[in-house]
């Protein structure tokens, strides 16, 4: 059959040219390759059989989306190039054996929507890396200082450094993201953080303990960037902002369990040594558990596609969506919308790029203006707090865990209501309360309050966080880059981030004494106050819409020099799109 015929669809062209693919009759059976890269022999053999027979190749258009599914018409086929970017006819199907380097997702046989849900859950973990720091530091650190014979200044260097460290291990994350892949800096991460925390719990002076934060804070770094990367790579538009927002919870399931084991520790030993020891080495478990996870997890079909390994994305694809159909077209639109050239980091950070720009300048200004409003000095030195107050050490610990439940609590609903509402009203919801919840810590120390009304208010201040500023930030900051800069740029993301905790921990008991701690609080709400603006003016709606579509829109939408209200993409058309009906065709 020589005549071509069109598809309408997400990568076919509306009037048919170019867009088509034909179907060309074969005499002899077609050897069917797998692919450039490695595949064992249930790969092979899938290949083999399905390539045997009187099969057509379907030939595809030069810039066209895939057709139907291979076997949709009883017989099966292979696919051309016809020039373009799409699938080649050596790499456009691999068999259920799995892909070299990672490709094929190890030996789960989970498939589909679970398939993203587990992977999702997986990766999550890497947040609670970061959250059982931060947990159990505010009470480890009450049993070191003693224990090391630290200062104030040593306290605040071991508390604050490991935020700091963290925004360059941000930068390297980035870099071996976009270089390894997904699942191989993941990888890393924890390797690099079970090694920090073991110095930390074998240390005897401030400085090899102050070493291990530091290796700590590497890996705590890259974990921050890839799970972000690597959720919104895989999951559907529906659920991305959901799944993504897991990143977060974990981070607040990381501190309560940290809040969890200082209280713990606190009970079962009696040395100050043996207390924060046990304390720190307890947060090795949550790594360990990650690395056992990692063989489940397939890699990111995105950076599959930007490393050149169609074969092992479409493989993915196919796992995760369940449907031929579906899987084929996605992947060329993925392959439309993906260079195969490795961005530089002049790319990211002096981008000649409208769209990169405009990316850029909403990613940073996400990071910093999370980090603003001051949210993880309290978590930090909600002990500090609570003894100004004239509390005892276990009634501080059973304060923490209160905050570290409200904190948790407003992650859950933003976890409900981000795909339903969208991204926006959350930021914008979020950071005028997170305002007023800061005035009235505030005046809770000016009035002298109670010691119950001022934990009150700083768990509203959690819960108000953690309603949007918390779990939004990343969500969008990760769905707005294209994908050969992705890796790079969340890590300056990560890392504008983490120097502004950083700083704010290092200098808050500084900046408390200097200013009072009511003078300190009124400070972050005249922050959270400004941030309102950018949440307004800046931030896009991101819901329901394709990784494609949010990057194709961004630099016409979101001009970089000259802030304004939302607007529509350049057609003039609606800025929201529809979550696709149960009868379209859904692209990752």
């Amino acid at each position: 059959m020589g005549g071509a015929s069109s598809r309408n669809g997400r990568g076919g062209g509306a009037d048919g040219s170019g867009g088509g693919y034909e179907v060309v009759e074969r005499e002899e059976p077609l050897l069917r390759e797998g692919g450039p890269e490695e595949q064992n022999d249930e790969s092979m053999a899938a290949g083999l059989l399905w390539s045997a027979g009187d099969n057509p190749s379907l030939r595809l258009g030069g810039d066209s989306s895939l057709g139907p599914a291979f076997g949709q018409h009883g017989r099966s086929g292979s696919v051309q190039n016809n020039g373009g970017e799409g699938l080649s006819d050596r790499n456009s199907y691999r068999g259920r054996g799995g892909g070299g380097g990672g490709g094929g997702g190890g030996c789960c046989t989970v498939s589909g929507r679970p398939l993203v849900y587990l992977c999702a859950a997986c990766s999550s973990l890497c947040s609670i890396l970061l959250g059982y720091d931060v947990g159990v530091m505010s009470g480890a650190k009450e049993f070191i200082r003693p224990d090391l014979g630290l200062s104030t200044v040593q306290n605040e260097v071991m508390v604050g450094s490991l935020n700091i460290v963290a925004a360059f291990g941000g930068l390297v994350a980035g870099k071996a993201a976009d270089r390894l892949g997904r699942k191989p800096t993941t990888a890393l991460a924890c390797v690099v953080f079970i090694t920090g925390a073991t110095m930390m719990t074998l240390s005897h002076t401030f400085w090899f303990l102050l070493l291990g934060r530091v290796v700590t804070g590497i890996g705590v770094g890259c974990a921050m960037v890839i799970a972000p990367v690597y959720i919104t790579e895989l999951a559907p538009p529906d659920v991305r902002g959901m799944l993504v927002s897991l990143t977060d919870i974990c981070i607040n399931v990381g501190i309560v369990f940290g809040y969890a084991a200082s209280l713990l520790c606190s009970d079962v030993f009696n040395s100050d040594s043996a207390k924060w020891r046990s304390m720190i080495g307890i947060g090795m478990l949550p790594p360990l558990l990650i690395l056992a996870c990692l063989s489940l997890m397939p890699e990111s079909p995105r950076w599959l596609v930007a490393a050149g390994r169609n074969a092992d994305a479409l493989h993915v694809l196919k796992r995760v969506m369940d449907d031929e159909d579906d899987a084929e077209s996605t992947l060329q639109t993925i392959s439309d919308a993906t260079t195969t050239t490795e961005a530089t980091w002049r790319d990211v950070l002096a981008p000649s790029d409208r769209t990169v720009k405009a990316a850029m300048v909403l990613g940073i200004g996400l990071g910093f203006w999370q980090q603003a409003s001051g949210s993880e000095a309290a978590v930090y030195y909600t002990p500090e707090v609570l003894k100004d107050k004239g509390w005892a050490n276990r009634a501080i610990l059973r304060g923490n865990m209160g905050v570290g439940g409200f904190k948790l609590l407003g992650e859950v609903v933003a976890f409900m209501l981000l795909d339903r509402i969208g991204r926006r009203p959350l930021f914008l919801v979020s950071s005028v309360l997170v305002t007023l919840c800061l005035l009235m810590v505030g005046f809770a120390f000016l009035l002298n309050w109670t010691s119950m009304l001022t934990l009150f208010w700083l768990c509203m201040f959690m819960f108000t966080f953690s309603l949007g500023l918390g779990p939004v930030t990343f969500v969008v900051a990760s769905e707005i880059f294209p994908v050969a800069i992705r890796g790079k740029a969340m890590s300056v993301v990560i890392f504008v981030n983490r120097m502004m905790s950083g700083v704010i921990a290092l200098s808050y008991q500084s900046m408390s004494e200097a200013m009072t701690p009511e003078g300190s609080f009124y400070f972050f709400a005249a922050l959270s106050a400004i941030s309102v603006a950018f949440y307004y003016f800046w931030v896009p709606e991101t819901r329901g819409r394709t990784l494609e579509e949010i990057t194709a829109d961004l630099g016409s939408s979101l001009p970089p020099t000259v802030p304004g209200p939302r607007a529509g993409p350049a057609n003039g058309g609606p800025r929201h799109v529809p979550l696709a009906r149960d009868d379209e065709e859904e692209v990752y």
